[in-house]
């Protein structure tokens, strides 16, 4: 059996607890890997998503960025938490993968797994707490309260559709159903769109219940303003891990002992305020408290001693240093001790992932601020994807992170210093090889020019680019994150799936 790793997500610790107690498995799955059946890109993407499909994925070899790269030589090894038996996860692969070496065994469960002391800090720990059955919270509620009226509303609009279907087998396919279809599928989504929206007073009250369980030798008091705004319910579900961790690391890191506060002049107790209000169609959510603040010199020796930071980024910043980026590098995010709380680079990935924003402000000795930024609701329809082709790889592009489409000729693409450019309205543009990277084979006849890193322009080189597509965008599992290429996989239909790039990572 593999050494299990600890490289879970406080959601997925709980969704194994969830397995586990409704009588599943934790299967050890082997695949022999024949390289004259299948693109080696292409079996990593099939595995990944039936991975995504049939539980929750303790560990693989290889490595999850050496998989989706394509670097697969031998034998798979796949560690995975699943409610379905041996059998059926061995049709499930060979039939995705057309292969039939495919070993699966149930294995004894990892002793952390069967552990209630090992869930950390963050989600987890919210579910632990509010199975007391005294406790009427909102991570104790799975279903939304709907009025009769709405149901009808509901229901009306299915009576409708079924209408229109019933017309199209009867009198043909013609433009004018097809309108009338459409209408009637966007204003089904509006409608499911206003009944999910809730209030996020009830998951702010959860949060400050959890967290006042994390205040040991310090005092702390906590403020709620402007908690009645209304979001999403999945928006919220994704909300709950990062401010619990934000607040989490205030309390920890940023909020003094009484005794230390005392000696600035400050008041014992320390103060951490949570402000929220909606700006248009995002709502806007703010954590700030009142302690030690940030040392940004320290912040930033610290940074170019690991090598993080080079000095010619800090003469731009001046006196104005960004400090969302500088505290989001790699090896800086995260703080010493903090367990299982989230780092500020994973909470500002997620937040992007949901198409908000994270911006940090903090001052030595007056205290830090973390402004959270997320849209109110998420469609029904998902996520506008560019969908392009690199060799055999299909992958998708945001529509948010996409500026144009251009045809590589030899009037518009130079070589700089051993880098492929393009040369766009004067402006000099990186082109990035994906091909490379997954090796790919691709001849290259686009370039798809999108945001990337702190929002400087990058050139895509693509073979074909297809259509625009509302897609669901399903997010890597942990053991994937160091595929940092990759954001999540897009379904484009029942059958065909791809990958999502990130172009922050360029």
């Amino acid at each position: 059996m593999m050494n299990y790793t600890k490289s879970l997500s406080p959601y997925e610790r709980t969704k194994v607890r969830e397995i586990l107690d409704e009588g599943g498995s934790v299967y050890e799955i082997r695949i022999g890997h024949d390289k004259g059946i299948m693109n080696t890109t292409m079996l990593g993407i099939r595995i990944v998503q039936l991975l995504t499909e049939i539980g929750v994925t303790l560990e693989i070899t290889p490595s999850g960025d050496e998989l989706l790269r394509g670097n697969v030589k031998g034998e798979i090894e796949i560690l995975v938490v699943s409610k379905l038996d041996a059998k059926r996860l061995i049709e499930l692969f060979r039939s995705a993968l057309g292969l039939d070496d495919i070993v699966v065994n149930e294995v004894t469960p990892p002793k952390e797994l069967l552990d209630d002391e090992s869930l950390p800090m963050g989600k987890g720990l919210l579910d632990t707490i509010l199975r007391d059955e005294e406790t009427k919270g909102y991570m104790e509620t799975k279903s939304l309260s709907i009025s009769a009226e709405k149901l009808d509303e509901l229901f009306l609009l299915v009576k409708e559709l079924l209408l229109i279907r019933s017309l199209i087998e009867e009198e043909g396919w013609n433009v004018e159903y097809w309108g009338w279809m459409c209408r009637t599928i966007e204003e089904l989504s509006r409608q499911i769109t206003r009944i999910r929206l809730i209030s996020l007073d009830d998951a702010l009250m959860d949060i400050i219940r959890v967290a006042k369980a994390m205040v040991k030798d310090k005092e702390v008091d906590f403020i709620i303003d402007g908690g009645g705004i209304v979001l999403d319910k999945n928006i919220i579900d994704e909300l709950m891990e990062p401010i619990l961790s934000i607040i989490g690391n205030a309390i920890m890191h940023g909020i003094e002992e009484p005794e230390e506060r005392m000696k600035k002049g400050k008041i014992r107790v320390g103060t951490i305020r949570i402000r929220a209000w909606r700006d248009k169609d995002y709502a806007v959510i703010e954590v700030e408290d009142d302690g030690r603040g940030i040392n940004t010199t320290q912040l930033i020796k610290r940074a170019m001693t690991k090598g993080i930071l080079n000095e010619e980024l800090v003469k731009e910043w001046g006196t104005n240093v960004d400090l969302t980026t500088l505290l989001t590098m790699p090896g800086l995010s995260g703080q010493e001790g903090s367990g299982h709380l989230m780092s500020l680079s994973a909470i500002k990935s997620k937040l992007e992932g949901l198409g908000g924003s994270m911006d940090v402000w903090s001052e030595e000795g007056r205290g830090t601020r973390i402004t959270l930024r997320v849209p109110i609701s998420m469609t029904v329809i998902g996520t506008r994807v560019l969908v392009a082709r690199i060799g055999d790889l299909h992958i998708a592009l945001p529509l948010t992170d996409v500026v144009r489409i251009v045809r590589l000729a030899e009037d518009n693409v130079r070589t700089i210093n051993g880098t492929t450019v393009i040369i766009l309205d004067d402006i000099i543009i990186p082109v990035i090889n994906i091909g490379q990277i997954s090796g790919m084979r691709e001849r290259g006849g686009y370039a798809v020019v999108a945001r990337g890193r702190e929002g400087r322009l990058i050139g895509i080189k693509v073979d074909e680019v297809y259509s625009l597509k509302d897609v669901l965008v399903k997010p890597l599992p942990s053991m994937l994150n160091k595929a940092d290429i990759f954001s999540g996989i897009a379904v484009l239909n029942r059958e065909r799936l791809c990958l999502v790039l990130d172009t922050s990572a360029f």
